[in-house]
């Protein structure tokens, strides 16, 4: 009878402890192998335009196509700024850069889904830095349409800041 008693003691503290803070925090976790997360699966053609964050500079247009894959990866084909773009994003030189990979996850909580991927860019055929997106992302109700804030931090080879570029995308499935 003691160790019954000792072990619904045990399992009430638990549950309240977690009620507390461990309810919240697994309601905010970020997944990727549910059926709500899954949603997001598949191709996409993004148009986007960024600028200077906090500025009035005018917007610069990046299209891409997303692939999301099951699980919480994410591969991205750039397409615009064109391969060997003079003075792309204020960078003096011919750029041009890899392909972006990165992955994303999904919070139930909220609803929505959030995207980091990186790549590397080239000035004049040298490498000259690495580039991290990260969009917050908003599906349309009929899985169609993805759209959402984004951001675009540049840094060069030495991982100081060259550019910080924000603005939006919205991504149609193909």
């Amino acid at each position: 009878m003691i160790r019954k008693t000792a072990l619904a003691a045990a399992i009430i503290a638990f549950s309240t402890a977690a009620g507390a803070g461990g309810l919240d925090s697994f309601l905010q976790t970020q997944l990727t192998l549910t059926w709500g997360a899954s949603r997001i699966v598949g191709t996409y053609h993004t148009d986007a335009q960024v600028r200077p964050c906090g500025s009035n500079a005018p917007f610069q247009p990046v299209v891409n196509t997303l692939t999301f894959n099951y699980g919480g990866t994410v591969l991205e084909n750039p397409r615009f700024p064109p391969i060997g773009a003079p003075n792309a994003f204020g960078i003096p030189g011919q750029f041009t850069r890899s392909v972006g990979m990165g992955s994303w996850t999904y919070n139930p909580r909220k609803n929505n889904f959030t995207m980091t991927l990186s790549y590397d860019f080239f000035v004049d055929g040298a490498f000259y830095g690495t580039g991290t997106v990260e969009r917050d992302i908003d599906l349309s109700r009929d899985d169609s349409t993805a759209s959402g804030a984004v951001t675009v931090t540049m840094y060069a080879v030495d991982g100081s800041v060259l550019r910080k570029l924000c603005g939006t995308g919205v991504s149609t499935r193909i």
